[in-house]
């Protein structure tokens, strides 16, 4: 599920800021959620704004510099049975893929799924998420706001 930003394993979450300061670098540190296995954005805002704050995980911590964080990370499924069904066939090539060395399986077998799951699963897979994912967010820049301004930008 960390290879892709999976739709079906989004998830969203306001992390519980902890009272334990970390030692230095940032002002506060932020509990990872117990099913979280990516981190893909970290935000000030409920807005999804991303406005290129700094933050950092380590270990099952999230250390910045704000008091509140909105957090989107890719879950760990509770339930197999709620993924998509190209993630799920993705899932099984991996599995494969890992279950055919130890059963003996003969080398072409571990190259046909490992260029099944490179070649047509992962792709097709990634563009029918993509085209289910209308959320699509791009950082601003002075480029780009400079455009829809009167004057130009200086600096």
């Amino acid at each position: 599920m960390r290879i892709y930003t999976w739709n079906c394993c989004t998830r969203r979450a306001i992390p519980v800021k902890l009272s334990a300061a970390p030692a230095f670098g940032h002002k506060f540190a932020f509990q990872l959620p117990n099913d979280a296995l990516r981190i893909i954005n970290v935000f000030n805002n409920t807005n999804q704004y991303d406005d290129g704050i700094r933050w950092v995980l380590e270990g099952r911590e999230i250390l910045c510099d704000y008091d509140v964080i909105y957090l989107k990370y890719i879950a760990k499924p509770s339930n197999i049975s709620t993924l998509d069904p190209l993630a799920t066939q993705a899932l099984i090539c991996n599995l494969a893929l890992k279950l055919s060395i130890p059963l003996h399986l003969d080398n072409d077998m571990h190259s046909q799924i490992l260029q099944e799951l490179e070649q047509v699963v992962l792709p097709r897979a990634r563009s029918i998420d993509t085209f289910e994912n209308k959320e699509l967010l791009l950082e601003e820049s002075n480029w780009i706001l400079s455009r829809s301004v009167d004057t130009p930008l200086v600096g």
